[in-house]
């Protein structure tokens, strides 16, 4: 999260300590959208380092990754120590995949690759790393909060058959029998009310925003994701309703055992910024990025700054560059800009497969010379199951 945010949003709580300990973006919808290709030069918003880690799966030169809150650089480094020093199971232990008593021991292990600032951050808040990393953040305590509340409700067997169902049909039949109806509209509306998420997030976050009725557009989407797409693959609703990975199989492409050696391997192509996004891209000279990761960072600005931005990724493009980024609650189509062409209609398609609740994505191209453009095949994305 960062553009020229850094009043007022700068010294608020919600970026004063890990604000995302896991990304909530869809990586297979960021790479079909994205289309990184072997050579590709990457910006990408840090989050919590899920996607950008994932991004490493495709070959990309370089990524430069970038976040105006220092915590969450602390939490993607400590996540790329851990691939470096741990092997698999330990991996998964310490971001809290598999259960464990020996996080803090594995901490240890992956400390001997972490520069000084990042062992002192962390030397200074081991009892988050007793809790599992995708546990950690702000953002996520908040959304497993929910779940916690549902199970409680509901009973977990219900849930957990529900994310068992082996077709679409026998999921939506279970969802409508044993979940949907008043209460479950109520918890909506109770705890997705604006004041409330705004309280446990940040009221800046939402200061554009200009509805209310949060709850009943956050149900929508996740009924959608409940009756018509599966979740039994669905890691992002198993760590809200479940309040765990559900599977080893379903977690972030990065996170897979084929692919720690390769994510592991390309690390050292990741450099940091630590900062707004607007001062990285005023640093950075003409024509240096192929693709943008922009996450859901026009959450948090208005029009006129979103189309400021919008020309900075521009300028700093090459020919045939592909920028995406998502919006939480309100649509925010792409503003007209001089050498940005939407797709709009991709773009659409890719949401209705998003696994989480976000309300808006959209895909940019900054064109080249006539055929230049033509998306090459694409590899499958890394399997999430």
């Amino acid at each position: 999260m960062t553009a020229n945010l850094e009043s007022p949003v700068r010294d608020r709580p919600f970026l004063r300590s890990v604000s995302y300990a896991s990304c909530w973006e869809d990586p297979l919808i960021l790479q079909s959208a994205l289309q990184v290709q072997p050579g590709n030069r990457i910006l990408s918003i840090a989050s919590g380092g899920c996607n950008t880690l994932s991004l490493l799966l495709h070959d990309p030169s370089a990524i430069t990754m970038v976040d105006m809150n220092p915590a969450q650089l602390h939490l993607v480094r400590l996540k790329m120590a851990a691939i470096r020093k741990l092997d698999h199971a330990g991996l998964l232990e310490l971001i809290g995949v598999r259960d464990s008593t020996r996080r803090q021991a594995l901490y240890q292990q992956a400390r001997f690759g972490l520069a000084q600032a990042d062992q002192e951050y962390w030397d200074a808040n081991l009892p988050l790393i007793d809790q599992g990393l995708f546990r950690i953040g702000r953002t996520d305590r908040y959304m497993m909060v929910f779940g916690k509340i549902i199970r409680a409700l509901y009973g977990r067997r219900k849930l957990e058959r529900l994310f068992a169902a082996e077709t679409l049909d026998e999921q939506r039949r279970l969802f409508h029998r044993d979940i949907n109806g008043p209460v479950w509209r109520t918890l909506f509306k109770v705890f997705f009310h604006r004041a409330v998420i705004s309280r446990a997030k940040d009221p800046t976050h939402f200061r554009y925003v200009d509805f209310d009725g949060f709850g009943d557009r956050f149900r929508k989407r996740t009924e959608w994701m409940f009756t018509d797409i599966p979740l039994h693959d669905n890691y992002f609703m198993s760590m809200v309703f479940l309040g765990r990975y559900r599977d080893e199989r379903a977690v972030p492409p990065y996170l897979l055992a084929e692919n720690q050696a390769t994510v592991a391997e390309r690390l050292d192509r990741i450099q940091f910024f630590l900062g707004d996004l607007e001062s990285l891209l005023g640093a950075t000279e003409d024509h240096t990025f192929d693709r943008f990761n922009l996450s859901n960072l026009f959450d948090w600005v208005d029009d006129d700054h979103l189309t400021r931005m919008l020309k900075r990724v521009v300028r700093s493009s090459k020919p045939c560059g592909r920028l995406v980024y998502w919006n939480t609650l309100m649509p925010r189509p792409m503003p007209p800009v001089e050498g940005l062409e939407s797709h709009a209609g991709e773009a659409a398609a890719l949401l209705e497969k998003d696994r989480f609740i976000y309300a808006h994505f959209t895909i940019g191209e900054i064109p080249g010379n006539p055929g230049d453009c033509e998306s090459p095949a694409v590899a499958a994305p890394p399997p999430c199951s």
